[in-house]
């Protein structure tokens, strides 16, 4: 396993004003303490792509001659268990692989069809409390998996419609463990429905509960973010207990291509994922906020978001406010561990 120890400090040049009388304005970089916060670089997963029992598959695979048609397409997403283990969705060889300690423990297959659905294509996991797996198919059949520890299909159900009013698919699934919203939701940019409870019972018509934003890890609170063109970005958080009252926070952030993630942890920190484009490759920086003062605590700079294969969620962020990120490099898929120092 390899470490390294890796220091943040670029600077942007903003004048910035006040917004909506809430929270003061950031500007992109600036470091908030006297000295740059350390970001410790963990290497948790480095395997070889490939069909092999203790590989993870892409596509096209690098590995047999003439298969260079198609968009590059790696492992589509990744989740971690409660004691570091990582689940990845080996979509390209129909599985899910679990590694510990950079080692292959355990893997299982997942469905490939349905009669009623036809071909089913995962993009989407996420861990529930006793081993349980949610998976979701957001691209060809809509529909949600309920899996046991070993693999054996407990449930599925359809997304047939979506929330009135709601013009745009869900694309992820995550829990929440505790709290008044605790459950599996899937999420979009607009907001989240809730599709099962934490025990994995999936939820059918009017029990499907709609909410206009993401679910924070106490299950008590909501978050979402927007861009407002190309250099401002503007994060909303509810009131502890509120799913409409909200309080809102701006950042400066310069050319920004899109918004990939927000994410908050246990703490009540808060994590933007920004992605900029420069020579055809997509950057990705986590910014990580006081959520209190809109204070920068550190910015966190990934490098390339896709690497030589597209990955469906290639970031991460856990309930105690580690970064993951997953990227196909050097016919390797690898997830390193960001650790913000102190905290």
């Amino acid at each position: 396993m390899k470490e390294v120890v890796v220091f943040f400090s670029f600077l942007f040049s903003l004048v910035v004003g006040a917004i909506n009388g809430e929270c003061q304005p950031l500007e992109l970089g600036r470091m908030v303490s006297e000295k740059d916060k350390e970001v410790k670089v963990i290497e948790v997963l480095n395997v070889k792509v490939g069909k092999k029992s203790d590989e993870i598959g892409v596509f096209p695979d690098p590995n047999i001659k003439g298969q260079d048609i198609g968009e590059p397409t790696g492992p589509v997403s990744f989740a971690v268990g409660d004691n570091g283990e990582i689940y990845v969705l080996d979509q390209e060889n129909f599985r899910i692989q679990v590694f510990e300690n950079g080692k292959k423990i355990k893997s299982f297959s997942i469905p490939k069809s349905e009669k009623s659905l036809g071909n089913i294509c995962f993009e989407n996991l996420d861990l529930l409390p006793e081993g349980k797996i949610a998976l979701f198919d957001y691209c060809c059949t809509k529909s949600v998996y309920i899996l046991g520890k070993d693999g054996e299909i407990i449930s599925n159900t359809r997304i047939d419609s979506l929330p009135k009013g709601h013009c745009s698919s869900f694309t992820e699934i995550y829990t929440i463990r505790v709290g008044e919203l605790e459950g599996v939701w899937l999420f979009n940019h607009s907001g989240s429905m809730k599709i099962s409870d934490i025990r994995g019972n999936l939820l059918e018509g009017e029990k499907r509960v709609y909410v206009p934003g993401r679910v924070t890890p106490e299950g008590r609170r909501l978050l979402r973010v927007k861009a407002i063109g190309d250099i401002t970005v503007v994060w909303e958080r509810t009131e502890e207990g509120s799913l409409s009252k909200w309080h809102s926070g701006t950042v400066y952030s310069g050319d920004l291509d899109h918004i990939f993630g927000i994410w908050q942890d246990s703490y009540g920190k808060i994590f933007l994922g920004l992605c900029y484009v420069k020579n055809n490759i997509f950057k990705g920086t986590v910014v990580v906020l006081d959520s209190e003062t809109n204070s920068e605590i550190a910015s966190v700079k990934l490098g390339s978001l896709k690497g030589n294969y597209d990955v469906n969620r290639p970031v991460m962020v856990s309930p105690k406010g580690h970064i993951y990120h997953m990227v196909v490099e050097n016919r390797r898929v690898v997830i390193r561990k960001y650790l913000l120092a102190g905290f």
